[in-house]
């Protein structure tokens, strides 16, 4: 197992950085192309599970942390709801409609594993943790480190879309 967390830790960091570089995208403004970024970032590596439980009911009923980029069951959705919208915006990526920048917001964030792999360069030992002490986490000084980046990436995508409209 520890060569498996060595190994998943080395994607994810390479993840993470390779989030952080993803260009804009495109001029995309179709439903389906806002689908499409959706199911693109349902596929990221790390993404089949909750990022806080490790329950793989995200292929049924899936939610998502906009402020983490994280995909989460909707157990784990619920409990991030109750920490407020300013420390975690949760939606349901079947029953809610997303923004374009939401959507490109997720797909750019890198999903579970670019949090892990934030989490670990941080000296965090996220895959060793308990639900609850991944739960405490979200409450950090470097989780809030992480939704600022985050947060730069929304604003990032918002500004390059007010540019294209105008």
């Amino acid at each position: 197992k520890k060569e498996r967390s060595d190994e998943s830790a080395r994607a994810t960091s390479t993840n993470f950085a390779a989030a952080e570089a993803v260009p804009g995208g495109g001029e995309e403004t179709s439903e389906e192309a806002d689908d499409e970024r959706v199911d693109r970032f349902r596929a990221l590596p790390g993404n089949a599970v909750c990022c806080d439980c490790g329950d793989a009911g995200v292929l049924h009923e899936p939610w998502a942390s906009l402020s983490h980029g994280c995909m989460l069951c909707i157990g784990c959705a619920g409990w991030h709801r109750s920490l407020g919208v300013h420390m975690s915006v949760v939606r349901s990526l079947e029953l809610d409609t997303l923004s374009h920048v939401d959507g490109a917001l997720l797909l750019r964030s890198g999903g579970n594993d670019a949090l892990l792999a934030f989490a670990v360069s941080r000296g965090v030992e996220w895959e060793q943790m308990s639900v609850t002490d991944r739960r405490e986490w979200y409450r950090t000084s470097d989780a809030d480190d992480y939704r600022r980046r985050v947060g730069a990436m929304r604003e990032e995508r918002s500004h390059e879309l007010s540019v294209a409209l105008h």
